[in-house]
């Protein structure tokens, strides 16, 4: 039986989160477009995992959708496609501005993938009437519609400095 020390492991779990709350802060501050934190924490996760070549050719798309009562409906943050549309991977971001750790709820994980399963489903059926033709999310919308019968697979990518609950990965297998 092996035992894994959780003090060793907390510890360097807060001190990979101290690490990526400055890189964060500091990739803001360097930037004169004005983009969020959270588009910055998107923007560096994706280019991390391509770089580990766990996905290619990302993107940035930030896109939400409120419903009547102004509640999030619809939200992705990036995305990939493969060429011939067969792997989708969408990425959707949980960020909160703080250098501590955080447990992300099982609500707040279940909407987290409400919502981009949400957009993907929409787009499937071509129910993304409504974003701007100009947008970035616009261009995935209707890529997802038009080659629907190529995707095999889509991967969502929740990305988040959050601490994720291994039982609700758990649930997802």
């Amino acid at each position: 039986m092996v035992k894994t020390n959780n003090k060793n492991t907390d510890y360097e779990l807060g001190l990979f989160i101290q690490n990526l709350y400055h890189e964060i802060q500091s990739l803001v501050y360097s930037d004169d477009s004005g983009d969020s934190k959270e588009n910055k924490f998107t923007e560096y996760v994706m280019e991390t995992l391509a770089d580990a070549d766990e996905t290619e050719g990302v993107r940035l798309c930030h896109y939400i959708k409120e419903n009547k009562f102004e509640n999030i409906q619809f939200k992705i943050n990036g995305y990939a496609l493969e060429e011939g549309y067969e792997n989708v991977d969408i990425f959707i971001s949980s960020y909160k501005d703080t250098n501590e750790i955080y447990r992300i709820s099982k609500a707040e994980f279940d909407k987290i993938l409400k919502w981009s399963t949400g957009f993907i489903n929409a787009a499937l059926k071509g129910h993304l009437e409504e974003i701007e033709p100009s947008s970035e999310a616009f261009g995935l919308a209707t890529v997802l519609r038009k080659q629907s019968k190529n995707i095999i697979r889509v991967n969502i990518f929740i990305l988040t400095n959050g601490d994720i609950p291994m039982i609700l990965l758990k649930i997802l297998n």
